[in-house]
């Protein structure tokens, strides 16, 4: 998985690499000319296994750092702190401003977990940025609450459905209240779920959009399809081969 931002404050901007069966950070920083330098690794941990990332200031010191989610366990430090107990986890790396990741923080997520995908947003409306996390393994999502200086305290999780497998999540402001909800593609069951936000951390009961027979959704993306200022979503079916997009009208998808 990649994601594109300016990391070293130059306005050009970089790519953050994230592979499958490796262990690390991949960072390609950007030329004027749209040519990039050879990439800079920054290590996680030995095994880690990086299925996802995102990009956000995650201490408030108007620098981009990054997240990456880590699909497998076997983190040596969190078993440590755990006992004999295996944990997905979660790295955050944190940037100061040229480029140059500095230091590594690492959350652990409950044993078979599975977390496959991560969003950045403010979910109880404090302007820090919090993370919700897809965990494939155990059907839900889990809201990381953040504190504004790279550190984040692990909270409630929600159910994204029995046996669901969700696999990706995107973020948006469905009611236009100011309160960020977020969206679930469920490679299992064929559906979407919708969780409204309620702007103080928490979210309403689950909303399930049925994607149809021989569905089998990989990746949901939102944005505004049809310009009529209400968000849409898009979903990529792995199962039909199709992309598939369900219009918001009012308050409804």
């Amino acid at each position: 998985m990649i994601v594109i931002s300016d990391l070293n404050d130059d306005n050009v901007l970089d790519i953050v690499v994230a592979s499958i069966g490796f262990d690390v950070v991949g960072v390609l920083f950007g030329y004027v000319d749209g040519s990039v330098i050879e990439q800079t690794a920054y290590s996680t941990r030995t095994g880690s296994d990086l299925i996802a990332v995102a990009i956000g200031d995650f201490n408030t010191d108007n620098k981009l750092d990054i997240v990456v989610v880590d699909f497998l366990d076997g983190n040596i430090v969190v078993l440590l702190q755990n006992g004999s107990r295996p944990f997905q986890s979660m790295c955050i790396l944190l940037g100061h401003g040229d480029g140059i990741v500095m230091k590594q923080i690492i959350y652990a997520i409950d044993n078979g977990s599975k977390s496959y995908s991560v969003a950045v947003g403010d979910f109880n409306s404090d302007t820090i940025l919090d993370i919700a996390v897809a965990n494939f393994g155990s059907n839900d999502v889990r809201i990381l609450l953040g504190y504004g200086n790279g550190n984040f305290s692990i909270r409630a999780s929600y159910s994204t459905g029995d046996l669901s497998g969700p696999p990706s999540i995107a973020i948006a402001d469905f009611h236009r209240d100011y309160f960020l909800g977020i969206a679930v593609a469920n490679w299992n069951s064929k559906d979407v779920v919708l969780l409204y936000g309620k702007g103080d951390s928490t979210f309403e009961k689950p909303y399930s959009y049925w994607m149809g027979y021989g569905s089998v959704l990989s990746t949901v993306a939102i944005d505004d399809f049809n310009r009529d200022y209400w968000t849409d979503i898009s979903v990529a079916n792995y199962g039909t081969s199709h992309a598939g997009i369900r219009l918001q009208t009012c308050d409804n998808i």
